[in-house]
Formats: structure tokens, sequence, C-alpha cells
């Protein structure tokens, strides 16, 4: 973990990868904050303030007494930011030609 102000934002990463990568799937309940607070030996307030933040960035709904759960659309933060990078890009006066061509020399580069 890096410093300790950001502590909180290496907890939310973590999750926002396991998420990401199906570790938790939709619908599916997080481990709950003291547990994850003692696994990674934080304060419990970290994990409330990284399950907050991925909270509003919909990857997860907190329920009151119940427990953080999967967003039932947990890509769809990831696939919007996505699209945000490209509408700033078009907005930056790249046109489609030039960005399909910049995609297809990342892709054949491999």
């Amino acid at each position: 973990m890096s410093e300790k102000m950001d502590v909180y934002m290496d907890v939310a990463a973590r999750f926002r990868t396991y998420i990401e990568r199906g570790v938790y799937k939709e619908s599916e309940a997080l481990p709950s904050v003291r547990a994850v607070a003692a696994d990674l030996g934080v304060n419990p307030n970290t994990v409330q303030k990284a399950y907050a933040r991925l909270e509003s960035e919909g990857y997860i709904v907190v329920r009151p007494k119940k427990g953080a759960y999967v967003a039932r659309r947990a890509s769809a933060p990831q696939e919007d930011r996505r699209r945000e990078i490209i509408a700033r890009l078009k907005d930056e006066g790249i046109d489609r030609e030039t960005l399909m061509r910049w995609i297809k020399e990342i892709y054949d580069h491999d």
C-alpha cells in the first residue's frame, strides 16, 4: 500500500479489479468491512471509505446492516470510462480515421 492517505484508494482499486475480473460476480456479497480490514491490516474506516468510493463509481451497492454487494452492471463504469476517453479524443479533434489507424497499429503490433 502507498501513503497513508491513499490506502483507501488502494483497497478500492483492489476490489475494483476483483469485480472487473469476475472474482466477485454480479449481486455477490463482498467480505465485511471488518473482515477486509483484518485481512489487509488496515483500519475498518479505511475499508468503509473504499467501499463508499466503489459505490459512488457504481461497482457496488451498500445495504445498511446487510453488507456490500456487486452492482448488477459492474462492467458499466469501466465501459463508461473508455467511452469518455474516446469522446475526449474526438473533442480534441482526432478524426475517426486517425483513431482507427492508431487502434490498428496498436493491435497489429502485438
